[in-house]
């Protein structure tokens, strides 16, 4: 190493800190030492001092190792981290180091386990450890400790919460989605911040599944999405093709450009009306084109789509002409229409900042009539 690096050392153990200060002294010319009792004590030292990687006990008084972490997340501070704790159980040691190997140093801890590891860190700065705490590592943590707590996450507009109860997940929202639906949502953010707020009580729907299907379900939906882009609003969009205006579609070509500006002209009419919106193809349910776009909402509403159109022809029924619409509580309308027999576009509204019969009457029958163009060129 060339330059000198600089480690703060977190704990309210003031014999493991003046333990550890002793033990390293004699890497002082790789390395210094600094040391906070707290979390609040290292936010100060952080914010004042050039710190190169932060090593922390999570169970400390006046600010925890959770509550300092989150901070750095909510600052915006990609600070490496190791994290110091107990395992618990023998099955969450397995489950953390399978996921996150060399992250987690188990207490009681020697010196020479820390030594390895600080050193690890700075040789090799890509593998393992913490690069500013990221989502999935927090309830990780959180699992681990078995801590109750709500944890807010927020990625551009996007603002959500996750409930645990004695380190399981019980709740979650985000928006108009409540439980299982909101957590997936949430885990498939990227890079949020993250926040541990005041103890809230999760009203919605329980969750069953564990922490671990969220991470690896997102991921699978993040591995399928990967073709998608996002612009500079938000808004997602396919992929560029040869021809930006133009983009492959089965039996001909889509016009883009016309579908994002019946699609942005939609949203300034709809103002704050409009809470989220996707148009996506009826085979694969990816989203092509929208706002606060909601994955789980769009795969939920494909396939309720499939189920009333197949319940309508199984009766006899006429098909759904041009749209049908869900009222749900909270002034909240769910809009799903049909743009030809291969698209649907959906939309969540708020019904106290748009009169319904000017949506349903005006902006959707001129909005779908243009998009249904653009998709059909």
């Amino acid at each position: 190493m060339n330059d000198k690096k600089h480690v703060l050392l977190v704990d309210d153990e003031k014999s493991f800190l003046q333990s550890a200060l002793t033990g390293l002294e004699v890497y002082a010319d790789q390395f210094s030492i600094r040391t906070a009792k707290h979390g609040r004590e290292a936010l100060e030292i952080i914010e004042s001092e050039t710190i190169d990687l932060l090593v922390t006990d999570l169970n400390m008084p006046v600010m925890d190792g959770f509550e300092l972490l989150a901070e750095l997340s909510k600052r915006g501070r990609a600070l490496p981290t190791i994290v110091m704790t107990a395992f618990g159980t023998p099955k969450i040691e397995g489950d953390l180091r399978r996921l996150y190997p060399y992250t987690y140093l188990e207490k009681p801890l020697d010196i020479d386990t820390l030594v390895r590891a600080i050193l690890a860190e700075f040789e090799h700065p890509s593998e393992g450890y913490l690069r500013g705490i990221s989502l999935t590592s927090f309830v990780q943590l959180i699992e681990l400790e078995q801590k109750t707590c709500t944890l807010h996450a927020a990625a551009g507009e996007a603002s959500g919460f996750l409930y645990f109860k004695s380190g399981k997940l019980v709740g979650a929202r985000y928006g108009w989605l409540q439980g299982e639906a909101a957590a997936l949502e949430i885990f498939s953010w990227c890079e949020p911040r993250i926040e541990l707020t005041r103890l809230e009580r999760s009203t919605g729907p329980k969750i069953n599944n564990a922490v671990n299907f969220f991470i690896f379900e997102a991921m699978r939906l993040k591995d399928e999405a990967l073709r998608t882009q996002v612009d500079s609003n938000g808004d997602t969009l396919i992929p560029e093709h040869s021809n930006p205006a133009e983009q492959p579609l089965k039996g001909g070509t889509m016009n883009l450009g016309k579908l994002k500006e019946a699609f942005e002209e939609f949203k300034k009419e709809a103002g704050d009306g409009l809470i989220a919106s996707d148009i996506w193809p009826r085979a694969g349910a990816q989203s092509i084109l929208g706002h606060n776009s909601q994955a789980s909402a769009t795969a939920l509403f494909n396939r309720l789509s499939e189920q009333i159109d197949k319940s309508l022809e199984t009766s006899k029924f006429p098909p759904i002409a041009n749209f049908f619409m869900l009222e749900l509580t909270g002034n909240k309308i769910v809009v799903i229409s049909y743009l030809g027999k291969d698209y649907l576009w959906g939309m969540l509204c708020d019904t106290v900042k748009i009169q319904i019969g000017l949506l349903l009457n005006v902006l959707l029958p001129t909005t779908s009539a243009k998009m249904t163009e653009a998709i059909k060129k």
